[in-house]
């Protein structure tokens, strides 16, 4: 590891940057992850550190009994649970039914919590020189600093899978509402915003990576993986409620996790619907 001058800019708006020169941050975002979605596992000799069975049908697999433990937490003062995800069944129903194909990208790596706070930008550049926090890209620990040659390495099981799952990460602000940043401001989010509040267009991006990628453009996988992206944040949320009705959670915005998951399983679902999609006991169109 090593100490890097740079900017990280912690809301996704960059206040800090000129009107002009946000686009060119969004633009280096996807650059970078683009990168990362190019390497292969096996010329970096990772490839025997992961599973290669399909990354979303396992991580729906594991989240949803995370998911089901954790509507049991109950609040110390009221008895009460807090209850699953609104909807959970049928998005989870949806997704198994409706996996993407991804033979497409092939087995990458994937870090997991791609977000623009987890990006130091150049000092003066609009372009990325590093990236943080890659401890959900394994399942025991982080990465950084560790030399995969080290002995240590062999209990690692780095992550790896469709390189989407990033690409939905970074893009999540995109399906957030200005209403529902108004009601909760913790939600930051650029849909349904004044054209001149949001940086640059979904679309844009989505073709940049396309570009970059040498993948075929359009992202017909995009809807499934945003709509999941964002169940696996509800997942994450709930998660933090669950310690906090247990006292077990001292951040600061433990408290609205409470409010926010089920608001993460609204905008899910709502991705969905937007593309056409039908969820419950409706028919709907594979991906």
């Amino acid at each position: 590891m090593e100490y890097l001058d740079g900017r990280i800019f912690t809301d996704v708006r960059m206040p800090e940057a000129k009107a002009e020169e946000r686009r060119l941050l969004w633009l280096g975002a996807i650059e970078a992850l683009a990168k990362l979605a190019r390497l292969s596992p096996d010329e970096l000799g990772l490839g025997d550190f992961a599973s290669r069975k399909p990354y979303f049908p396992r991580q729906i697999k594991s989240l949803k009994s995370v998911s089901a433990a954790q509507s049991q937490a109950t609040d110390s003062e009221t008895g009460k649970t807090i209850g699953p995800i609104p909807g959970f069944e049928d998005l989870t129903k949806f997704y198994l039914e409706n996996l993407p194909d991804e033979a497409r990208t092939g087995s990458r790596i994937v870090h997991g919590d791609y977000k623009m706070d987890n990006l130091i930008f150049h000092p003066t550049e609009p372009k990325v020189i590093g990236i943080l926090d890659w401890e959900l890209c394994t399942v025991r620990q982080c990465i950084a600093g560790v030399h995969f040659s080290d002995p240590p390495l062999k209990n690692f099981r780095i992550q790896l899978g469709s390189p989407l799952a990033d690409l939905g990460n970074l893009t999540m602000p995109f399906h957030i509402k200005r209403a529902q940043q108004a009601k909760i401001p913790l939600l930051i989010g650029f849909k349904n915003a004044p054209q001149a509040d949001v940086p640059i267009t979904l679309d844009e991006l989505y073709r940049e990576y396309c570009k970059l990628t040498g993948w075929g453009y359009p992202l017909v996988e995009m809807p499934f993986v945003s709509s999941w992206m964002l169940l696996r944040l509800a997942i994450i949320s709930q998660g933090i409620a669950a310690r906090y009705v247990r006292k077990q959670a001292s951040s600061a915005n433990a408290a609205i996790q409470l409010e926010l998951f089920p608001v993460f399983a609204e905008l899910a679902k709502d991705v969905l619907l937007e593309e056409g999609f039908q969820l419950g006991n409706s028919p709907s169109s594979k991906l």
